[in-house]
């Protein structure tokens, strides 16, 4: 199962996603043909590229990335100005998420901090 935690606290957001979902392994299909995981990993690489976009844009920090197979993990403290911004792109992620989670429930778990 693929667990995915979303925190934000004032001044402060964190991203973890991690574990492999199993959709693929339960429906006998071969290593890396896993469309649970695959989408997971889309929208957690989508949103490792939009930090590290916004950080060179000096929009926020990165307190700390980890991006390996089965985790990412980031962690951003967002720039005055751009607070909206990060959260805009937290709500994005999130609701991909849940479209993700709605569409197979036992594959995907949510915990939300927001």
């Amino acid at each position: 199962m693929t667990q995915v935690r979303m925190t934000e606290v004032p001044g402060y957001y964190h991203l973890r996603i991690e574990g492999h979902a199993g959709y693929g392994a339960d429906h006998q299909l071969p290593e890396g043909h896993d469309i649970v995981c695959a989408a997971a990993s889309m929208l957690g690489q989508t949103a490792v590229q939009r930090v590290l976009d916004m950080a060179e844009e000096g929009k926020l920090g990165i307190h700390e990335m980890v991006v390996k197979p089965g985790l990412i993990d980031i962690k951003v403290i967002p720039k005055g100005a751009y607070k909206e911004e990060i959260k805009t792109t937290a709500k994005t992620v999130r609701t991909g998420f849940e479209l993700l989670a709605k569409a197979y429930p036992s594959y995907v778990f949510l915990g939300w901090e927001i």
